[in-house]
């Protein structure tokens, strides 16, 4: 269970993942193990914040864009 998901809508869910997806494509196979996604959570502007197992974290925004 990845803590927070209860919060999104389907919709976000979906973007998420999406994103998620196509980020997790551009690396090796021993990067891909740490990007298990374990949280994810809206920052105080609204951004959606993504937290993996490796300790990294992005910010996805509606645009389709993620930093």
């Amino acid at each position: 269970m990845i803590k927070g998901i209860e919060k999104l809508t389907p919709s976000q869910i979906q973007f998420m993942e999406y994103l998620h997806a196509m980020q997790k494509g551009c690396f090796s196979p021993e990067y891909q193990k740490g990007m298990e996604i374990t949280k994810v959570k809206f920052d105080i502007n609204g951004i959606l914040c993504v937290y993996f197992k490796n300790g990294d974290w992005y910010h996805y925004l509606e645009n389709g864009t993620w930093y």
